[in-house]
C-alpha cells in the first residue's frame, strides 16, 4: 500500500514539475489520459489493499476474541471429578 502510495504521489509530483511539457492536455490529449488513469489506478489500488488489509484485522481481531472467551470460560468452570468405579 504505501509502495503504491507513493509512486502515486512521485508521478503526481514529476507530472506537475518534469513531465509537465509532454503532459500538455492540448498537445498530447492522450497521455494525460493515460498519466491521470495510471494515477487514480494506483490510488484506487492501494485503497482496496487497505479495506482488505482493516477487513483481515476485523476477522483476527474475533478470532482472538472467542479464543479469549473460551480460555476465560474453561477457567471458570469447576474441574469435573471423576469417580472410579472398581
Amino acid at each position: 500500500m504505501l509502495f503504491l502510495l507513493a509512486l502515486a504521489l512521485l508521478l503526481l509530483i514529476l507530472g506537475f514539475t518534469i513531465l509537465a511539457p509532454g503532459l500538455n492536455p492540448r498537445e498530447h490529449p492522450w497521455r494525460v489520459i493515460l498519466f491521470w488513469i495510471v494515477c487514480i489506478w494506483l490510488t484506487f489500488t492501494a485503497l482496496l489493499l487497505a479495506l482488505f488489509d482493516l477487513l483481515v484485522l476485523r476477522l483476527e481481531a474475533r478470532r482472538a476474541e472467542r479464543a479469549l472467551r473460551e480460555k476465560l470460560e474453561a477457567a471458570r468452570e469447576p474441574p469435573t471429578r471423576s469417580t472410579s468405579e472398581d
